[in-house]
């Protein structure tokens, strides 16, 4: 597993979204679409009531990648609200990681590759 950089707060916004979505697979992670759900409504919850966020590197990236997900279903960029918590997201998880955490694109990319070889059969 690599370890990647956590973009900075001010970043282009692509660039958050590509980090929360290409090193970080949360499905897999936190249950599928409904645990991870679950998890990452509760974190824009708890941001809404109080501006605080979730004080672990794991909630604090599934979070993001959901977020991320959300939007790119949605089919247009975040609205200004969601721009400002994934920066937020994006901005502790800079300081509760140090600024490093490990990628999961080498486990991601075989995910891929494993149902490309399945669909092919």
């Amino acid at each position: 597993m690599s370890v990647t950089s956590v973009p900075a707060s001010d970043a282009p916004l692509s660039d958050v979204m590509r980090f929360a979505t290409f090193t970080y697979f949360g499905y897999d992670r936190h249950g599928g679409v409904e645990g991870l759900g679950a998890l990452a409504n509760a974190a824009i919850e708890q941001w809404r009531q109080s501006r605080t966020l979730p004080g672990s590197v794991r909630r604090l990236r599934a979070s993001l990648f959901f977020e991320s997900r959300r939007w790119h279903h949605y089919g247009y960029p975040p609205d200004d609200e969601a721009e400002v918590y994934m920066r937020a997201l994006v901005e502790r998880l800079r300081v509760l990681s140090g600024g490093a955490v490990k990628s999961d694109c080498d486990s991601l990319v075989w995910r891929v590759r494993r149902r490309l070889q399945r669909s092919r059969q």
